[in-house]
């Protein structure tokens, strides 16, 4: 009866913190789309107060989207202990489960920095030059990979 109820335990706190790691993606990325929104409105590529603060709340999420990550597998790799009667948790972590570990962590921590990184024109800095259409921000290129987040879909799908 103990093993059912440890096993329920993980199984249910693995299945909460999956929804908390979509939340933070899901967060980030309407931050993200905010941000890009006000930097296109205002017509150039200065950063305001707004997108700094913007990009400083993202950076935090994908902070915390990292922690949620390690404790997930760890989460997961205490159930694999358990379900196969392993005293030794580092059984389960495999070389192919540290590198797919890895790349979901360098994938989550790209993120648009709390920093301008476009050159400021120092020629007339009253004029402003409006964006073409075509243009598309370095930062937009730096949130679309970043907040992508499967697991979710993963879990309620069976």
């Amino acid at each position: 009866m103990q093993f059912v109820f440890i096993n329920f335990f993980f199984v249910y706190d693995r299945c909460l913190v999956s929804n908390a790691m979509c939340f933070l993606g899901l967060f980030g990325i309407i931050l993200m789309i905010i941000n890009n929104e006000i930097t296109f409105a205002i017509g150039n590529d200065e950063d305001t107060i707004a997108n700094w603060f913007i990009k400083l709340i993202v950076s935090i999420s994908t902070i915390a989207l990292i922690g949620l990550i390690f404790y997930y597998h760890k989460l997961d790799l205490n159930l694999y202990s358990i379900k196969n009667s392993v005293e030794d948790w580092r059984i389960g972590l495999t070389g192919k489960k540290i590198v797919l570990i890895t790349v979901e962590i360098l994938i989550c921590s790209i993120h648009p920095i709390p920093e301008s990184l476009h050159p400021k024109s120092s020629s007339n800095p009253t004029l402003t030059d409006p964006l073409p259409i075509s243009y598309i921000s370095f930062d937009v290129a730096l949130g679309l990979p970043s907040k992508s987040n499967k697991r979710f879909f993963y879990f309620y799908s069976k």
